[in-house]
């Protein structure tokens, strides 16, 4: 008896129960003849005008942020940053001209500049500055055929200004201002150009040309592409293998590495002393092919051995020989 006169108190009345489940259902029945009496729209129909065309705006904004970031950017980063690279490695043959260090200054020039265009431009393009090196970025698996066609065009073309800009700069004789009879500072120096040692057969230059080019752009590859742009050294890195470079190749062929580089001086200095007994077109295409197949060797070395193993495309799990 006590236990059901508890239950009793517990439980509210019957009564009570159904006025309030009535209630509920006045209230539902009361929401729903007002949604009926005033109809909302779809979340679609509520955007207004002027907020469609926010969203128009908003993507198109994002569109051209996209084209600028991923491909105007690292074209000009390209573009004058090879320019850059140029003008620098022309006025520091010029400085170094006729001193018996000339080669070791040659060297820091262009080992300097490469390593702090790199640091400023690498994080925009990779700073390759160097078809050879795109070449080889290629190869490895770090871009597109049309991007690294793009960047090869851009870098030839930077090339060839900052051979004009060095030019311009070297328009002058040691004595004063360049006369007729008189050859300029940058004719001097035949424009900064690469030709072949007395005495060097062109299967030596190629084989020179392509063995430098394949230690910088192994040293790209593994500082920079493997990498994944976070080793703070690669600027450095890939500047003093260049400096490197030159001081063992420089006596040479004087260790170009770099095509559009050997091709904006050639140009130039042809262009403005087209008379000359120096003919740099002569063994011209000794500086593509050597560094081209050096580029080419770097990165099948890199896909074959040094790529990282998450990123190699056979033998995965190597076996566990031990």
């Amino acid at each position: 008896m006590h236990i059901t006169a508890e239950r009793n108190m517990e439980s509210p009345p019957e009564d009570t129960l159904r006025e309030k489940h009535v209630s509920k259902l006045k209230t539902w029945s009361g929401k729903a003849r007002e949604k009926s009496e005033n109809p909302k729209p779809d979340n679609i129909e509520m955007t207004t005008s002027s907020e469609s065309s926010k969203l128009v705006d908003n993507e198109s904004s994002n569109r051209r942020g996209r084209i600028l970031n991923d491909y105007i950017r690292p074209v000009a980063a390209e573009f004058f940053g090879t320019s850059l690279y140029v003008i620098i490695g022309i006025l520091s043959i010029h400085s170094t001209h006729g001193h018996h260090n000339e080669i070791i200054g040659s060297a820091l020039g262009h080992g300097l500049a490469l390593a702090m265009l790199i640091a400023a431009f690498g994080q925009i393009s990779g700073g390759h500055f160097n078809p050879a090196v795109t070449l080889g970025v290629l190869l490895g698996g770090g871009m597109t055929v049309l991007e690294s066609i793009v960047f090869q065009v851009s870098q030839i073309l930077g090339a060839i200004l900052g051979a004009s800009v060095a030019m311009g700069i070297l328009h002058f004789e040691t004595g004063g201002i360049t006369a007729l009879n008189h050859p300029s500072a940058f004719v001097q120096i035949l424009g900064g150009g690469h030709q072949l040692a007395h005495g060097v057969h062109v299967a030596q230059g190629v084989l020179c040309e392509c063995v430098l080019t394949c230690f910088l752009v192994q040293s790209m590859l593994m500082t920079m592409l493997d990498s994944d742009g976070t080793n703070i050294l690669a600027p450095f890195a890939v500047g003093l293998t260049v400096t490197m470079d030159i001081v063992a190749g420089g006596r040479i062929t004087g260790a170009s590495m770099n095509p559009a580089r050997s091709l904006a001086s050639a140009v130039l200095y042809q262009a403005v002393k087209a008379d000359s007994d120096v003919d740099l077109w002569t063994n011209h295409w000794v500086y593509w092919l050597g560094p081209l197949l050096g580029s080419c060797l770097a990165a099948l070395l890199y896909r074959l051995l040094f790529i990282r193993p998450e990123r190699r495309g056979y033998l995965k799990k190597l076996p566990n020989l031990t």
